[in-house]
């Protein structure tokens, strides 16, 4: 069986063997063998857009060398690139950078064509995940409600885990819909004894405060601030996900990037998220947001 890694490269060949041919999602879908949802999911995490859209932004950056190195007319290029019309071409090209293909033919300017692409580096981890390179996001302040728990050094690997399905399953019985949102956070932090850690599990709510308590739940608060968030998309719904690989995920963030970015991570604590409806039996995203001070 390939690995998850694998199966991204083959999607991203099979754009690049598709510049001068038509390519629907579908087919994309059982070349790679990745459902639609799937494979639409993964390649809006690591390009910012669709696939239909991805694959556009392909063909467009590809013609700028047929524009500058060629005298080849316009609509026979656009037509060599999948556009049924010149104008579509033309239209596409000025959003995606700025100008008409005729003003970049005789301006010849140089063109950011990966910042337009907006790709973002990724490495696999394991055979069925890949992490993708992080980003600085503003996340908005929310409430939450669910279950806290402090867990010493000896609590075991699974604790967390198991602390997410109580708080998950607690939510369904008490709040349901009414309430709670697809969007579960965790808060990880110290707790302030030696050797232990507080985690905060729940569900983004509009609910009050009372309205928790009332439920036997605990409401927490997630402050609006800068993060450096880190997607680490896998080949499984998020409740699948196993304590090891979830650690594997925490040493690459923790022991790897944060020592060597020129941030500063001056919080003692961390947001883990997911939201179950980007998720799906065979792929989920699940985030690591590290709230960040950035240097000057």
């Amino acid at each position: 069986m390939a690995t998850y890694a694998e199966l991204v490269n083959a999607v991203f060949s099979l754009v690049e063997s598709r510049l001068h041919e038509p390519l629907s999602l579908e087919e994309a879908s059982a070349r790679v063998g990745l459902s639609p949802f799937h494979l639409h999911r993964v390649v809006h995490e690591l390009t910012g857009r669709p696939l239909i859209e991805y694959l556009r932004a392909r063909r467009l950056a590809a013609s700028l060398a047929d524009l500058l190195e060629t005298d080849r007319r316009v609509v026979d290029i656009a037509m060599d690139y999948c556009f049924d019309y010149e104008q579509s071409y033309i239209r596409a090209f000025k959003r995606q950078f700025g100008l008409t293909p005729g003003a970049y033919r005789r301006d010849r300017p140089v063109l950011d064509v990966a910042g337009s692409l907006r790709e973002r580096a990724w490495s696999a981890l394991g055979e069925n995940g890949i992490v993708v390179s992080p980003r600085t996001v503003m996340i908005p302040g929310y409430a939450a409600v669910g279950l806290a728990r402090v867990f010493g050094a000896d609590s075991g690997e699974d604790a967390a885990t198991s602390l997410a399905n109580e708080a998950w399953a607690a939510i369904d019985r008490s709040l349901g819909q009414v309430f709670a949102s697809s969007r579960f956070t965790g808060i990880v932090s110290q707790s302030g004894e030696p050797g232990s850690w507080r985690y905060e599990a729940g569900f983004e709510v509009s609910a009050s405060a009372s309205d928790a308590e009332r439920a036997g739940l605990a409401a927490f608060s997630i402050p609006s601030g800068r993060y450096v968030s880190f997607s680490w998309v896998i080949r499984s719904h998020p409740s699948a996900l196993r304590a090891s690989e979830l650690w594997e995920f925490y040493r690459l963030v923790f022991d790897g990037f944060v020592p060597s970015s020129a941030n500063r991570f001056p919080h003692p604590w961390h947001l883990e998220q997911i939201d179950l409806a980007e998720c799906s039996e065979d792929f989920g995203i699940f985030r690591l947001a590290v709230p960040v001070v950035e240097t000057a």
